[in-house]
């Protein structure tokens, strides 16, 4: 092989070996926010009586499994919103039939977590609401990196206000 291509491969081969790194890097630190956000969780459920902190995560396991289908739904209705958005041609018609189709989705989930809460408070003496409301806080903003105005603590790579 001549010189140049084994440069090339080289670099190319200390490239990708960084990358896999940053990538690798990048996962766990979600892996551990997402282990210490439940460390938490279970923390504060242990906080209430143990007859109270089973029926808090009953129902929300069963909360849980009640809306994955409207979930996944969800994450399908994104991606065909994301796929309009990046064609060539926007179809208007076709955004504000996914969007409200998303809106909707997003309703019967928020419908089912505010009934599920409501039977939940009313079975819950008022400093044990008080332990899941810190808990439904903290769970709200499980996926919000960025927790401020634009401009205030921005995540990395987004510096700037958005343009609108």
């Amino acid at each position: 092989m001549s010189n140049k291509i084994k440069i090339f491969l080289t670099v190319s081969i200390i490239l990708n070996v960084l990358l896999v790194g940053v990538l690798i890097g990048m996962s766990a630190d979600d892996i551990k926010e997402h282990r210490k956000m439940r460390a938490d969780m279970h923390r504060s459920i242990n906080t209430l009586p143990e007859e109270k902190a089973k029926l808090v995560k009953q129902t929300m396991r069963g909360l849980h499994k009640e809306t994955r289908k409207t979930r996944k739904q969800v994450r399908n209705t994104r991606e065909k919103i994301n796929e309009i958005i990046s064609a060539p041609e926007f179809d208007v018609s076709g955004y504000d039939a996914e969007i409200n189709s998303l809106k909707e989705l997003q309703a019967q989930i928020m419908d089912k977590f505010s009934e599920a809460t409501k039977e939940l408070a009313l079975q819950l003496e008022q400093d044990e609401r008080k332990v899941v409301a810190e808990l439904l806080k903290k769970r709200t903003f499980k996926h919000r990196r960025h927790r401020g105005k634009w401009g205030e603590n921005p995540p990395p790579g987004l510096d700037q206000p958005p343009p609108f």
